[in-house]
């Protein structure tokens, strides 16, 4: 078995610095590791990010799928075929904890906005990695902006 995280991503837009709009994209991605999953070594990168940053480099990047990326629908299939209704179990975990991080980001920001003498119109895109634990218990791992 190897480690995975999911990567999925949000959208915040704020129209004239007082309304807040979230979007949420359906479709993601699955980021592997080169290496398979051992709990007895901790210290290895390697084995434990799967980010490209560090995937990239190692000798075996890409062995099992092009990129160390499998489709989102192939994870589902994957699930099902375990008896794991991924849109059931997993997916509405993440769109909560995407929308949590919407509202926390919109109610930091807003107060910068109420006493701005200017009409304030922007967008930010998110990059959600998630991490699936072995109870289907879904936990954000960090969010990245542009």
């Amino acid at each position: 078995m190897r480690k995975f995280d999911l990567r999925m991503f949000g959208l915040a837009q704020i129209v004239n610095g007082t309304h807040f709009r979230g979007y949420f994209f359906k479709e993601g991605y699955v980021r592997t590791s080169s290496y398979a999953f051992e709990l007895t070594d901790l210290e290895d990168r390697n084995v434990h990010l799967t980010n490209d940053a560090v995937q990239d480099r190692n000798s075996d990047y890409g062995k099992y799928e092009p990129g160390n990326k499998i489709s989102q629908d192939d994870l589902c299939s994957f699930l099902a075929q375990n008896g794991i209704d991924y849109y059931g179990k997993i997916y509405p975990q993440i769109k909560e904890a995407v929308a949590n991080t919407l509202k926390a980001f919109w109610q930091r920001v807003s107060t910068q906005f109420r006493d701005a003498a200017f009409s304030l119109n922007q967008f930010e895109i998110f990059g959600y990695d998630f991490m699936i634990d072995t109870d289907l218990r879904v936990y954000l791992i960090e969010v990245n902006t542009n």
